[in-house]
């Protein structure tokens, strides 16, 4: 089983203007500058998109994964005309904005026990308003818990 594994970085934020021009900044704190891993699935999907790009002329090197035919920054409501909303169309999604897949990401990532410090890292979040935004996503102990404290006592009082 081959297991291709990318990391691509987020180290400048694309910024629409008002009057349709873009503009390449900072992200809007430190934790926006980031490395975010992707599984092969993902991986394949990039590589492939990547060679489409190359066989129209457009510049791969660059960095941006979305442009338009002109090989310029996309914008919000072009992006969401001619990618996002296909894409479910073709999946057979009912209409999302496109920020509510990056909360379902976030929720399905911590329920299934993706460890809270790690989710703030990929979104570029702190911890804290992960935490807030999302904790009653994060699996419990529930009803093993008083057992998990009186064991922990039990061996701090046996050490004694």
């Amino acid at each position: 089983m081959l297991i291709l594994r990318v990391a691509p970085q987020a180290r400048r934020s694309l910024d629409q203007r008002q009057d349709g021009g873009f503009l390449l900044k900072e992200p809007k704190s430190r934790h926006g500058r980031r490395v975010v891993t992707l599984p092969s699935f993902c991986v394949v999907a990039l590589h492939e998109h990547r060679k489409r790009m190359l066989a129209e002329g457009q510049d791969v090197h660059a960095g941006t994964i979305f442009v338009t035919k002109t090989g310029n920054h996309i914008g919000k409501s072009n992006f969401v005309r001619t990618v996002h909303q296909p894409l479910l169309e073709q999946a057979k999604i009912p209409y999302r904005r496109f920020h509510t897949f990056r909360h379902t990401h976030a929720s399905q990532l911590l329920a299934s026990g993706v460890n809270p410090v790690d989710m703030a890292r990929r979104l570029g979040d702190k911890v804290e308003t992960i935490m807030r935004a999302y904790a009653h996503w994060i699996p419990t102990g529930g009803d093993n818990l008083a057992d998990k404290v009186e064991n922990l006592y039990r061996q701090v009082a046996s050490n004694q």
